[in-house]
């Protein structure tokens, strides 16, 4: 799952260079528009690994105990995406 922001031209341009991308398959478009504000200001890009999510968070988005980002709804999505911008997101390491 990957959540672009920003101005419209450059996220466009950043767009279709990930669909040229071979790496990049089954390209879904959940959600596109304009957002008043950044959810992620200080980020220009940033790897979130669901294992290293807090639980309590996690268990909000999980479908059949797993967590299938391209089973969750746009309102899902949003709401994980704000999660983790508000911070405080990481689990402690093991």
């Amino acid at each position: 799952m990957q959540l672009l922001e920003g101005h419209r031209t450059a996220v466009a341009k950043r767009f279709m260079r990930i669909m040229q991308d071979d790496r990049h398959r089954d390209v879904q478009v959940i959600s596109a528009g304009d957002a008043d504000h950044r959810l992620f200001v200080e980020w220009s890009m940033h790897l979130i690994r669901a294992s290293r999510i807090k639980q309590e968070i996690l268990s909000r988005y999980l479908i059949n105990s797993i967590f299938q980002p391209a089973g969750m709804s746009e309102a899902e999505i949003g709401d994980l995406c704000r999660a983790l911008a508000a911070g405080d997101w990481e689990a402690m390491a093991a």
